[in-house]
C-alpha cells in the first residue's frame, strides 16, 4: 500500500510540474485590490500602469523601474483598459463608458475626452487618419470607432459579438478578435468580413511579420496564420498547461520574446516567434493580465488583486 501511494503521489508531482519554471519574484505593495490591466514605459525608463474598477473606479500608478515610490493618480471614476503609446511619450488610454485620456507627456496632464457612445473601449490603435478604438459589453454587441486626431467619431461600425483587439498588418489590412469571431479589413477598418472560425472568445493577437500571426482565446485556443492573416488553423506548437480559461493576453517584446500572460501566475515564453513556448509560473492566485520589459532587463508583470511584480528570467 505504501509502495501504491508513493506512485500516486510522485505521478501527482510530476504531472503538476510538467515542464514548469517557477520564477521568484518581488511584489510590491499596490495599495489597492483592484486589476492592474495596462503597462506602458517611456522613453526615460518611468512605469505608467492603467487600472480600476470597471463602473466605479479608475487610475493610474506612476513608478520608476525599481518600482520604488508608487504615485497613484486617480484620474477616472471608471476603469481604464488599455494604453497606447504613439509618438514620443504620448500616451493614450481607453475604459469604460467611452472614455479616453490623451497625455502630452509625463509632465503633462491628462486631458479627457468621451466617444458619443458610450460603451466599454477595450482597445485602440493609430492610424493615418487617426485611432481606431473597439470594444463592447461581455458577451453582447461590439464596435468599432473611427476617431479623428481630437477623439471624435468619424463613423461606427457596429457587430453582434464584442471586439477585443484591432490589429495593423501592413498597409490598410486589419484583423479585429473577439467573442467567437476573427474579421479582417482591407481597407483600413471600413468594412470587414467574418473568417470560418469559431469556438472560443478570441482575446489577442500579434503578426511577427507581415505574414505570420498568433491568436489566443480565454478558454485555451492557440491559432497561426502564416498568409498574412487570411486564414487560421490550430497551432501547430506544443504548448502546456493551457487548460480551461488560461490565456489572457499576447504581448511582443521589440526585438525580443513573445508572452501569453494566464490566469493564476502563468506565463508562457517564445524565443523563436511562437514556434515552441516554455511554461513558467509565478506563484501567485493573481492572474496575469500584462508583462513589460524594463530597461534594466528586468521584467514586471500586472494583474488582479493590485498584483504588481518585477522578476528575471
Amino acid at each position: 500500500m505504501r509502495l501504491i501511494a508513493y506512485v500516486l503521489f510522485l505521478l501527482l508531482f510530476i504531472s503538476c510540474n510538467d515542464g514548469e519554471k517557477l520564477l521568484n519574484y518581488e511584489e510590491v505593495d499596490t495599495a489597492t485590490s483592484d486589476i492592474l490591466y495596462d503597462i506602458e514605459i517611456d522613453n526615460s525608463g518611468h512605469i505608467t500602469i492603467a487600472g480600476g474598477y470597471v463602473w466605479s473606479r479608475g487610475f493610474m500608478i506612476e513608478t520608476d523601474q525599481n518600482l520604488q515610490n508608487l504615485e497613484k493618480d486617480t484620474i477616472s471614476n471608471k476603469a481604464l483598459f488599455y494604453m497606447l503609446k504613439t509618438n514620443g511619450d504620448q500616451f493614450v488610454t481607453v475604459g469604460t463608458d467611452g472614455y479616453i485620456f490623451f497625455r502630452e507627456s509625463r509632465l503633462r496632464p491628462w486631458a479627457f475626452y468621451r466617444t458619443s457612445e458610450w460603451g466599454i473601449l477595450h482597445h485602440i490603435i493609430k492610424t493615418k487618419n487617426g485611432y481606431l478604438a473597439s470594444g463592447g459589453k461581455s458577451y453582447g454587441t461590439g464596435y468599432i470607432h473611427h476617431l479623428n486626431t481630437d477623439f471624435k467619431i468619424d463613423t461606427t461600425l457596429h457587430f453582434k459579438h464584442e471586439i477585443s483587439e484591432v490589429k495593423a498588418i501592413k498597409d490598410e489590412k486589419l484583423i479585429s478578435v473577439g467573442w467567437g469571431n476573427i474579421q479582417r479589413s482591407d481597407d483600413n477598418g471600413m468594412t470587414w468580413r467574418t473568417l470560418p472560425n469559431e469556438g472560443d472568445f478570441y482575446a489577442s493577437i500579434i503578426f511577427t511579420s507581415a505574414q505570420n500571426g498568433i491568436i489566443i482565446g480565454y478558454n485555451g485556443a492557440l491559432l497561426e496564420s502564416n498568409d498574412g492573416g487570411d486564414t487560421w488553423q490550430n497551432s501547430s506548437a506544443d504548448i502546456s498547461n493551457n487548460d480551461f480559461s488560461s490565456f489572457r493576453k499576447l504581448v511582443q517584446i521589440e526585438n525580443g520574446p513573445i508572452f501569453i500572460t494566464g490566469n493564476q501566475g502563468k506565463l508562457w515564453k517564445s524565443d523563436d516567434k511562437g514556434t515552441t513556448w516554455q511554461y513558467y509560473l509565478l506563484n501567485t492566485t493573481s492572474d496575469i493580465y500584462d508583462i513589460a520589459r524594463c530597461p534594466d532587463g528586468g521584467y514586471i508583470a500586472v494583474g488582479s488583486n493590485g498584483f504588481l511584480a518585477k522578476f528575471a528570467f
